[in-house]
């Protein structure tokens, strides 16, 4: 099958984003491109970065290119999910110098058919032969691999890679794992049908990942996995899951800020990305058990400048968390149900007590709130959705600074700027002076137009 080349720029990072790439992985460079250069990269790459989809589940913009993905990831301190893993780890082997190729991948073709192709990209590093190098699958190899059928097993896990039918090669997980098998061709790249698939795993209700939780995170031995409102750490060994004890814990929407902050970049500690902002998405039909973890994450992650809808929303999130309980009984364990309540009841408590309450704006509708709200789909403080001042936070802006990049030094004083607004209108807010912060808003959203003007610019 004919190699499809990318019309897009070419797949690798510049000196500076390579400096930043291996100190976010904390390795150096090796000093020749072989087989231990490349292992031992692949492994520090895979506890480095979380893997997660979290931007589609969400909705926030994603990109196959490396630009955005870097930023993302290296600079926002982010995890990624197989466009973004084998996208990052490959542009960065370019820059290294090995020799690697973008493959497409298909994940289930055996049930899905051709239909498939595109809706995973992996990598072919030639070294004294070719090697499989895969890190976007969540909970696969962890060490290259000859891409050529076989058997293999690392850190206790059994793989292979078998021939097909049709004329492909098939790698066959692990018995635990979760993308059970990956299609794919040593010699075929299709970027348009990868940025394609790209866009509608991203987008379509009928995406796995639009209605799934999923973050997973590799270990010395295996790996753990966040998978809607189940906790699972797996080894050789086995498995145990579990319903993350998570409730009241983080009743507070600065505490579900930091579990976000800790899930998606590993670093609970880590005080350059800025807290998450998610919108308000209640009864999801990715959950198990309904709006439990994903509606009680999506309302206490909300961004502070939508904070009024916060009591509202919960009293709908406490009241799906019971019907969901009521429904579900006799398909789940009665621990599960008896869970599920204890968490409703705590949660309305917390609410009764005003845990999730803000207060109340006087904006009129008619302001410039509503008018940029109207222009971004809703939302008031969508720089965040951006990758222009990815990190960047009104809470972070006078202390962060990107590391890498050739006019990185401009681009901070355009984030400061617009942050800076943000900051002020949230305070003005508070005070009560409504007229102020209608024009801090005003200048806020100016300024975010020319840090995003400018980053698209480069």
């Amino acid at each position: 099958m004919e190699s499809i080349a990318s019309t897009q720029d070419r797949m690798t990072l510049t000196g500076r984003q390579l400096d930043a790439y291996l100190a976010r992985i904390g390795v150096d460079q090796p000093d020749s491109c072989d087989l231990d250069g490349l292992a031992t990269l692949q492994r520090a790459h895979l506890l480095g970065f979380t893997w997660e989809a979290i931007d589609a589940f969400m909705g926030w913009p994603s990109s196959i290119h490396p630009s955005p993905t870097f930023a993302k990831m290296v600079e926002g301190r982010r995890g990624g999910w197989c466009f973004e893993m084998n996208g990052l780890f490959g542009a960065a082997l370019d820059a290294i110098g090995f020799r690697v190729t973008r493959l497409c991948g298909c994940v289930d073709r055996e049930k899905l058919g051709d239909i498939a192709v595109g809706n995973h990209l992996t990598l072919r590093v030639d070294l004294d032969r070719p090697y499989l190098a895969e890190v976007g699958a969540a909970d696969v190899m962890i060490a290259p691999v000859p891409l050529e059928p076989g058997v293999f097993s690392q850190r206790g896990f059994s793989f292979a890679i078998r021939p097909t039918d049709d004329g492909w090669l098939r790698l066959h997980n692990h018995a635990q794992g979760i993308a059970r098998i990956i299609d794919f061709k040593p010699d075929h790249c299709d970027e348009g049908a990868m940025e394609a698939m790209q866009a509608w795993l991203m987008r379509d209700p009928a995406s796995p990942f639009t209605n799934a939780l999923a973050v997973f995170r590799h270990t010395a031995d295996g790996y753990v996995g966040l998978q809607n409102d189940r906790l699972r750490r797996v080894t050789a060994q086995g498995s145990a899951s579990r319903a993350p004890a998570i409730w009241p814990t983080f009743l507070k929407w600065s505490s579900i800020s930091t579990f976000l902050r800790r899930i998606s970049s590993g670093n609970g500690s880590n005080r350059s990305f800025a807290p998450m902002r998610l919108d308000l998405k209640v009864g999801r039909r990715s959950m198990k058990c309904g709006a439990a973890l994903c509606g009680f994450i999506a309302v206490l992650g909300m961004s502070p400048l939508r904070a009024q809808d916060n009591e509202a929303g919960m009293v709908q999130v406490i009241r799906q968390i019971r019907e969901t309980a009521d429904r579900m009984e006799g398909q789940l364990s009665a621990q599960e149900i008896a869970e599920m309540r204890q968490s409703a009841n705590e949660l309305e408590r917390e609410n009764g007590k005003g845990a999730f309450r803000a207060p109340p704006s006087r904006i009129d509708a008619g302001d410039v709130a509503a008018r940029i709200a109207r222009e971004h789909y809703g939302k008031v403080d969508w720089l965040d959705q951006q990758h222009a001042c990815v990190g960047y936070g009104w809470e972070n802006y006078r202390t962060f600074r990107l590391k890498s990049g050739d006019r990185d030094a401009e681009r901070d004083v355009l984030c400061q700027r617009a942050f800076a607004h943000l900051a002020d209108y949230r305070r003005k807010q508070q005070q009560g002076d409504f007229a102020g912060s209608r024009t801090a808003l005003d200048a806020y959203d100016k300024a975010a137009h020319v840090a995003v003007d400018f980053f698209e610019r480069r």
